[in-house]
């Protein structure tokens, strides 16, 4: 799952509210609301620089604490899915339902009911956090041991069809339906 432009998406008080919702000390949400009052950015065309303009959204780029600011943006998302008993994958002592890098991010089920069921959680998060996924890159896939894909299998974001794709790119990794072949694209 992609998100678009993920990092300049989040308003600044919703991100506040977020934080002080998630227990960080009102203290810390203040040096970074004095931090993102002052940010501004300029234009410049030539020789002429454009008068200051207020930067209202996004986490800062450049801003060494902008990744864990955004981290802890989508930290919420875990809950929804435990308050829900909805299982993750089993991966050593946890569980896990969406492990993600940046803006990527992947939904993990066992199965099509699951993932449309998680799709939905996801897509209502996201929407509340005003977020916007980018469908032509989002792609789902089935991972199995033999045999074709069922045909009633269909899965959609926020009434939209996500594609279904017999491999896909994840970080640099080229994941196969079969799971057994994960190679790097040469």
């Amino acid at each position: 799952m992609d998100l678009s432009q993920a990092f300049s998406t989040p308003n600044h008080n919703l991100l506040f509210e977020v934080l002080l919702n998630a227990g960080v000390s009102g203290q810390f949400v203040a040096v970074f609301q004095n931090i993102y009052d002052k940010a501004f950015a300029r234009v410049r065309m030539g020789t002429d620089v454009s008068n200051p303009i207020n930067i209202t959204k996004g986490v800062l780029q450049g801003e060494p604490a902008s990744p864990s600011l955004f981290n802890l943006f989508l930290e919420d998302l875990k809950t929804k899915f435990e308050v829900r008993f909805i299982d993750g994958l089993k991966l050593g002592k946890e569980k896990v339902h969406f492990p993600y890098y940046a803006d990527d991010l992947l939904i993990l089920a066992h199965s099509p009911e699951t993932l449309q069921q998680k799709i939905q959680i996801v897509a209502n998060f996201f929407h509340s956090r005003r977020l916007v996924v980018n469908l032509q890159k989002t792609k789902i896939i089935i991972f199995r041991k033999k045999g074709p894909l069922v045909k009633a299998d269909k899965f959609f974001w926020r009434g939209s069809p996500v594609e279904i794709v017999k491999d896909y790119m994840y970080l640099g990794v080229i994941f196969t339906f079969s799971g057994m072949s994960l190679r790097t694209p040469v």
